[in-house]
């Protein structure tokens, strides 16, 4: 409850905080409070020009931050929330880096970039330091998430499939064993998270547009895949 327009919230691994955007004319940032409690948020960044937080490291350390610039426009920072606060680059170039996403054990992250192209990929590199990024989609991806064991991704296509990666997690590489489409989500707004996925990989929470009495709505629509092994 508070004056600035929020719009982005990820909640810690253990789900006892929560960390969300805030933008007023007065501060711009991110800001961290518990989740079960209305008590005063802190601020972990002041960023007039907007930054929204996209993933927390499992370990609880640190999260993953998306800004965006005139030079350099989509790029993803890596913020302390344990140590240090001052945000070290994860992914900044003159490509266009977002939806990043932790592993499940924290050692890798997925990512969308257009450094091979105009067209968002789906890249895992190591985490931390970044090194070399493997691609993981073959036809454009978003929104990258994670299987709670980590051998397998869900993402977006250009054509609005939800798409499945199976991926090994070496020492030092990745290696995408099998891509198949699932189905096709009707999401009515690209820029939002459009879905995330069950521990086990086997159901989805769907944001859908449909249509009652001639209105549009949006609606939370359960999708349940049955022979997704």
């Amino acid at each position: 409850s508070h004056e600035a327009d929020e719009n982005w919230l990820i909640f810690s691994p253990d789900g006892a905080r929560v960390v969300v955007n805030a933008f007023s004319p007065e501060q711009s940032g991110l800001f961290s409070s518990a989740a079960t409690t209305a008590t005063p948020r802190k601020l972990l960044l002041d960023a007039p020009s907007g930054a929204w937080p996209v993933s927390w490291a499992p370990d609880g350390s640190s999260i993953l931050v998306v800004t965006n610039s005139p030079k350099t426009g989509n790029d993803i920072w890596s913020l302390s929330v344990t140590g240090d606060p001052t945000p070290k680059p994860f992914q900044r170039s003159d490509a266009s880096e977002n939806w990043a996403a932790f592993s499940p054990d924290g050692r890798w992250v997925a990512f969308s970039s257009t450094a091979g192209s105009d067209v968002p990929e789906v890249y895992v590199t190591r985490f931390p330091p970044p090194g070399q990024a493997w691609r993981v989609s073959a036809d454009g991806g978003t929104q990258a998430r994670w299987r709670r064991d980590g051998k397998e991704l869900f993402y977006l296509s250009p054509d609005r499939q939800l798409m499945s990666a199976a991926v090994t997690l070496g020492n030092d590489e990745v290696t995408v064993n099998r891509i198949e489409p699932l189905f096709e989500l009707r999401f009515p707004y690209g820029a939002y998270h459009a879905f995330d996925v069950a521990k086990d990989g086997q159901r989805f929470l769907v944001n859908t547009s449909i249509a009652s009495g001639g209105a549009r709505q949006q609606a939370l629509n359960q999708a349940d895949l049955k022979t997704h092994n």
